[in-house]
């Protein structure tokens, strides 16, 4: 059989008493299996046959694109993360098994607003922005924040793309 020895279970001048135990391992890793663990907020947007972008611990600044292959059914209790793999063709042999990566899932991003988080100013119960409705005006508009991202964060209502809104001092005019 072709492929490689990934355990060895025996040594030179051991007894074989076991007929059923395992001597070794061979695996053929012209294909390789990479298995990512997916967050459960996250899972919805995984699909079988989904390409993803690896990178290798082994190959800094280098990425490798494979297709999702297989998305567990069931969740794990522990991490609340579900398994996800990811397979890969090798045929020059760079992938070994145990390799650390990490895979960055092409997921499609709605259309939606973005702001700085400096735009955004509490108003009692409720979160505001301040939106330019002529040169030097200024009006109150409640928004409805949706997840951030660095330094910004989307709006998943009250804003519409291209509304011009006060990003810095804003709580200034707020009074």
């Amino acid at each position: 059989m072709a492929g490689s020895v990934t355990a060895l279970m025996t040594a030179p001048g051991a007894f074989a008493n076991d007929p059923t135990a395992s001597l070794m391992t061979i695996a053929n890793l012209d294909s390789v299996w990479v298995t990512a663990n997916v967050p459960e907020s996250d899972i919805a947007h995984i699909a079988r046959g989904q390409s993803v972008d690896v990178s290798f611990t082994a190959y800094p600044g280098q990425l490798f694109h494979g297709t999702v292959a297989f998305v567990s059914d069931v969740l794990e209790p522990d991490t609340r993360r579900n398994k996800v793999r990811i397979t890969f063709a090798n045929p020059a042999g760079r992938f070994k098994p145990n390799m650390f990566a990490n895979a960055s899932f092409n997921v499609p991003q709605k259309s939606a607003v973005f702001v700085p988080n400096s735009a955004l100013l509490m108003d009692n119960d409720s979160t505001i922005v301040l939106v330019e409705v002529a040169p030097w005006t200024f009006v109150k508009r409640t928004v409805v924040p949706g997840y951030g991202e660095g330094d910004g964060t989307h709006i998943n209502q009250g804003l519409n793309p291209g509304d011009r809104v006060v990003v810095k001092d804003g709580v200034l005019l707020n009074d």
